[in-house]
């Protein structure tokens, strides 16, 4: 169990015997999350998220349409002002839909709109103590057997 005391909600992240679960893949990680005294006033780090507590708040994000990618990257924007104090980053993690080819007209394009929001949070609120505060962690499309699709 880990405990961050400088939290007045007494947050603990306990990291159980892996795997976890019957059939749980070999590159999962279960993690368990608690807020304890949930009633007392206060639900942030004080001074900010420290580095040996470095945290990513990743958001998965289909690439559908520029307007909904533009959504999401607001929204990313929205939870950094929340919490915009500490080693703290912030990530689309995106990933395309289904599609009969590895490479669909408009992937490009759609790809590019995230890397735009992102690049431009990054200049608007600048680094992270670690690194870039916000990131875009996209995957590829990758032929499935069992559909004769390529899968996200």
């Amino acid at each position: 169990m880990i405990t961050f005391p400088q939290s007045s909600w007494l947050a603990s992240i306990v990291i159980p015997h892996q795997p976890h679960f019957i059939g749980q893949p070999d590159d999962v990680t279960v993690l368990w999350g608690y807020g304890l005294f949930v009633d007392k006033p206060g639900d942030q780090l004080r001074g900010g998220v420290l580095e040996s507590l470095r945290t990513l708040v990743a958001v998965p994000t289909l690439l559908t349409t520029a307007e909904e990618i533009a959504e999401q990257v607001e929204r990313l924007e929205i939870h950094h002002l929340a919490s915009s104090e500490g080693d703290l980053h912030f990530a689309l993690l995106t990933d395309w839909v289904d599609a009969d080819v590895d490479r669909a007209e408009g992937d490009a394009e759609l790809v590019a709109v995230a890397r735009d929001g992102i690049e431009r949070l990054n200049r608007r609120y600048g680094p992270a103590p670690a690194g870039p505060r916000f990131l875009l962690l996209h995957r590829l499309r990758r032929p499935s057997a069992g559909d004769h699709r390529a899968a996200a």
